[in-house]
């Protein structure tokens, strides 16, 4: 039991240290909004953190929630879902405020502003690059999958002569869903993005240009911190399909027995090492989102009244 305990606590701990670390070294140069503002960002990552956190302890200690069922359909599909949803409420929270207190006329400000106007470039290319991984072992889990008795694409099968053997992967019956609640999420932040973009600016220029870039920020955090809590389940979940095993009798037993496993065997460190590294920074991506809200050390002053 202690094993499990300090399996499950360990990439929290090591995801809030990574997020801390970054806050004190950046966070004395960002602004930290006050008002609604702060208010909807601490309700969006909060919520969002207790429901990847409660699931991921109830789900690595199975003692927590005894009654729950771990083979079902809906149970494999969960780690894969679970942080994507979480993500996309918590982005629909962070699109507010979309208009903010003392704002100049929209004829005062004649600069275009679009998604990209309080975001870095890199932002996005980092984004990307996580993207189009996920997109790609997606279609790597389904061009592996074999359909079950009823059709569905979840198993993988290990053929040697006369016999065979089967195990979950995550196939077309779990990629596909995920990879529409992903796009649904780019959607979103693209949303949202737009929504902190369009008002007018402030009076007070550089102070809202600054909650902004934090607003913006904290957007792309919350959305890469979602696809990167949902890749890591993915890259854990290959890994164990890749274990997988089996061992077959030949020519009646005069030859001994033949093991056989899968095609990427190989692969199983790799894949389990990169799925919990991934998940540990996507939720210190989360926890940073949070961070945002709490001034650094000697950083009180840099505080924005922005609703």
């Amino acid at each position: 039991m202690e094993t499990l305990y300090l399996i499950a606590v360990t990439p929290l701990l090591l995801a809030a240290a990574g997020a801390v670390a970054g806050w004190l070294v950046t966070g004395r140069r960002v602004t930290v909004p006050t008002g609604l503002t702060r208010v909807l960002i601490l309700v969006a990552t909060v919520v969002a953190l207790v429901v990847m956190i409660g699931y991921w302890l109830v789900r690595t200690i199975p003692s927590l929630a005894p009654s729950l069922s771990y083979d079902s359909d809906i149970a494999i599909a969960l780690p894969y879902t679970v942080p994507l949803i979480a993500g996309g409420a918590a982005l629909l929270v962070l699109a507010f405020p979309v208009r903010g207190r003392g704002t100049r006329s929209e004829g005062a400000e004649l600069s275009r502003r679009t998604v990209l106007t309080f975001s870095r470039p890199w932002w996005f290319v980092a984004f990307g690059i996580v993207l189009l991984l996920t997109v790609a072992v997606a279609l790597a889990g389904g061009a592996a999958s074999s359909p079950d008795e009823q059709g569905r694409y979840t198993l993988y099968v290990v053929n040697a002569g006369t016999g065979w053997a089967s195990t979950t992967i995550y196939g077309w019956h779990y990629s596909v869903p995920s990879l529409i609640l992903i796009a649904a999420l780019v959607g979103i932040m693209t949303v949202d993005l737009a929504l902190i973009s369009r008002p007018a600016l402030a009076f007070d220029r550089d102070a809202d240009v600054a909650v902004r870039r934090v607003r913006s920020l904290n957007v792309v955090r919350v959305g890469a911190g979602a696809v990167l809590l949902h890749l890591s389940a993915v890259l854990s979940s290959l890994a164990g399909t890749s274990s997988l095993q089996a061992g077959f009798s030949t020519g009646g037993g005069d030859l001994g027995e033949v093991n056989v496993g899968t095609s990427f065997a190989a692969l199983t460190p790799l894949l389990y090492w990169s799925g919990a590294v991934v998940g540990v920074i996507g939720l210190a991506l989360w926890f940073a989102a949070l961070l945002s809200t709490v001034p650094a050390p000697a950083n009180s002053r840099r505080r924005v009244e922005v609703a």
